[in-house]
C-alpha cells in the first residue's frame, strides 16, 4: 500500500486555517514526519536522523511526499535532503492545485497532482 509521508502534522493557524488534505488520502496512509509542535530548524542534526529513520524503507514507487503549506519550512528540506541520500532515482511529491470556479482560484477546495522529481544516481 502507498504511503504520504506528510512533512509535517498540521496545526491551525491563527485565523483557524489548517489544509484540507482528505484529497490525499486517495494516494497512500499518511504518515507524518514531525508532529505539529516540533520545530525542526531548532535541532536540524536531530531531525535529519529523525526523517532518515522514518524513511528508510520508502519506495519511490508507491510513495510520496507532502508539504501542506503549513509548519516549518525546513521540515520537507529536511525530508528531501534525506531521501537524496538513499539509493533513490526519484521522489514523487504531491502538489495541491486549487480549485477553478469562475476563472478564480478557490482559496479552499482543491485536490493533489502527482509531480515527479529525478534524482541523479
Amino acid at each position: 500500500m502507498s504511503r504520504v509521508f506528510i512533512s509535517q502534522q498540521p496545526r491551525p493557524n491563527k485565523n483557524n486555517w489548517m489544509p484540507n488534505l482528505s484529497p490525499a488520502m486517495a494516494f497512500g496512509r499518511f504518515i507524518f514526519v514531525f508532529g505539529g509542535d516540533e520545530q525542526p530548524w531548532c535541532t536540524p542534526d536531530n531531525s535529519m536522523e529523525h526523517a532518515q529513520q522514518l524513511l528508510k524503507d520508502f519506495d519511490p514507487e508507491e510513495d510520496y511526499v507532502l508539504w501542506p503549506n503549513s509548519g516549518d519550512p525546513m521540515a520537507i528540506w529536511i525530508i528531501v535532503a534525506a531521501l537524496a541520500r538513499f539509493p533513490i532515482n526519484k521522489i514523487r511529491f504531491l502538489y495541491w492545485e486549487r480549485k477553478l470556479e469562475h476563472g478564480e482560484r478557490s482559496k479552499v477546495e482543491g485536490f493533489y497532482s502527482p509531480i515527479t522529481l529525478h534524482l541523479p544516481l
